[in-house]
């Protein structure tokens, strides 16, 4: 099979290329050829340089490569969705994006972006989804027009060209750009006693081997079920920092849940 990943050098991307060099498929990469220095891709990967604003520009070289299944790693706005469905139409037979959990209206109700109280309970595929749409608008400076719901429709309600949403929750690991580890990390080593709010903190996240394997799945699979959560099994962020730190005499930490405009407020977030 021809898999061709968009992205794939900087976090998840690398795993899922040895992955799927490793199971024997011909796979190739379509990147800016900023990749961190210290990745390594397995010998025979194909890589196209281009810039993913002028998509358009290398359909020749993606019709060569004539890839069975597309990955797309950072489809973040509707533009961006609808400009690699149109790129690929006619010439992929799949494409599987990354979406997030935070299409949940749970999501939106923890981050005060939806009213109402915060949901109890483990989200599922069919969970509802947010209301108000562009969850980091005025927040973050660099994604204005993020939103990943408007990703969903646009990739799964394509006529011709099926699509396959992947909803990731939080994803932590060696690489992570984001350092999402590290707050907590910090808090630790600097020795400040905190404790958790609740039994069993809500804020969930999997390990990027996790990631990897989904995106494999979904290759493989096929399936028809237009959208996936993933981690079934989900690590709350004490038992990462357990299972990171076994250390007893580190103190744990607080999580919070901290509304828009208002002081940082506790929620308790009860085992599912």
């Amino acid at each position: 099979m021809n898999v061709l990943v968009l992205g794939g050098t900087r976090f998840i991307g690398p795993h899922v290329v040895r992955q799927l060099v490793a199971a024997g498929h011909e796979t190739a990469l379509f990147n800016r050829g900023q990749s961190r220095p210290d990745i390594s891709l397995p010998q025979g990967v194909r890589i196209i340089r281009g810039d993913r604003r002028r998509l358009a520009d290398y359909r020749e070289s993606f019709r060569s490569f004539a890839p069975d299944v597309v990955i797309d790693l950072f489809p973040y706005t509707e533009a961006e969705a609808q400009a690699v469905m149109t790129v690929f139409d006619g010439i992929a037979g799949r494409l599987v994006a990354v979406s997030s959990c935070d299409v949940y209206r749970a999501f939106g109700r923890v981050n005060g972006l939806e009213d109402g109280p915060v949901e109890e309970g483990p989200i599922r595929e069919d969970s509802p989804l947010r209301t108000r749409l562009y969850p980091y608008r005025g927040i973050r400076e660099d994604l204005p027009d993020y939103e990943k719901i408007l990703v969903e429709r646009v990739v799964t309600g394509h006529p011709h060209l099926p699509g396959t949403m992947l909803r990731l929750p939080m994803v932590y690991g060696p690489g992570d750009y984001r350092h999402r580890l590290y707050p907590y990390l910090k808090r630790m080593l600097d020795g400040r006693r905190k404790r958790y709010a609740g039994p069993s903190p809500g804020n969930r996240s999997i390990p990027r081997p996790t990631c990897r394997r989904a995106c494999l799945t979904t290759r493989q699979k096929m399936s028809c079920w237009p959208g996936w959560g993933c981690g079934r099994n989900m690590e709350s962020l004490p038992s990462a920092r357990h299972r990171l730190c076994p250390d007893p005499g580190l103190p744990a930490w607080l999580i919070g849940a901290v509304m828009r405009g208002a002081k940082p407020s506790l929620a308790a977030f009860p085992r599912a």
